[in-house]
């Protein structure tokens, strides 16, 4: 059973650690990590959550993500998740925000508190090797195409978004700002 560190309610550890579960079970805010992926082809990597997942089974998400184990850095974990649910190393790790995610989950009779640091980077799809007790597949689409999957529910079934619209489009957006700089520095020809 691996811990997390309790954090209080602006991020400061408290000393105390305890279960995932208990800390959902308690209400106790913790550090998470969410990552944005996309190809050096310019995709962005969709992940569809297994269907025997506790949270959003069978759903799709622009990412992977995970808790922050206690004493681990954002950095690390952040690094560990993406290796641990699609088997490769990320590159160019880049840190966009950090969001409060607080959010009573009744079937379970928890209130999750989550910290959550939240990054893009670049995954080679051709290492992929999918952690199938999370993942249960993978999509790599264009940023129009994402853009149209996530917003406009058109092209994947069963993305559950709302209410965390914003969130996500602050992550498309730092991918698009940072497809852009390539195009700028002359790295790839076209960004559409």
């Amino acid at each position: 059973m691996n811990l997390i560190d309790v954090l209080d309610d602006n991020g400061s550890p408290t000393g105390k650690t305890m279960s995932l579960t208990d800390a959902n079970l308690k209400g106790k805010w913790h550090a998470g990590v969410h990552i944005a992926l996309y190809t050096p082809d310019r995709r962005v990597v969709l992940q569809q959550r297994s269907k025997t997942i506790m949270f959003y089974p069978g759903l799709w998400d622009l990412g992977v993500g995970g808790a922050v184990e206690a004493g681990e850095s954002i950095y690390n974990a952040a690094m560990r998740e993406v290796e641990e649910e699609l088997g490769v190393v990320p590159h160019n790790l880049t840190s966009v925000t950090r969001w409060k995610y607080n959010h009573r989950v009744a079937t379970y009779k928890m209130h999750v508190k989550v910290l959550l640091y939240a990054f893009i980077a670049e995954a080679d799809p051709a290492h992929f090797m999918l952690q199938r007790s999370e993942v249960q597949d993978v999509r790599l689409l264009p940023i129009g195409i994402v853009h149209d999957a996530l917003f406009r529910h058109k092209g994947l079934p069963q993305i559950h978004l709302e209410p965390y619209e914003s969130y996500y489009r602050q992550l498309l957006l730092a991918i698009e700002e940072h497809f852009k700089q390539l195009h700028s520095a002359g790295t790839i020809e076209d960004i559409t």
